[in-house]
């Protein structure tokens, strides 16, 4: 999702890849993306048994950025 959201912004903005992937991740408090494996633990953690008692939640997986 992120190569696709940096591919758009090059797309839409004329900046190069790089810059596009740049902007995003100074967007982010930890300074970098999210990784596929950091999402596929969140996932492995809902799958298990001790998670049985989540329901109907939106777990943000954004590095702690915060929305003003």
């Amino acid at each position: 999702m992120s190569e696709a959201a940096a591919e758009r912004i090059a797309d839409k903005t004329g900046r190069t890849r790089e810059d596009a992937r740049a902007a995003l991740t100074s967007m982010s408090p930890q300074r970098r993306l999210i990784s596929p494996n950091e999402v596929a633990h969140v996932c492995a953690m809902l799958c298990a048994d001790e998670a049985r008692g989540v329901h109907g939640q939106s777990i943000v997986i954004d590095g702690g950025q915060l929305m003003s």
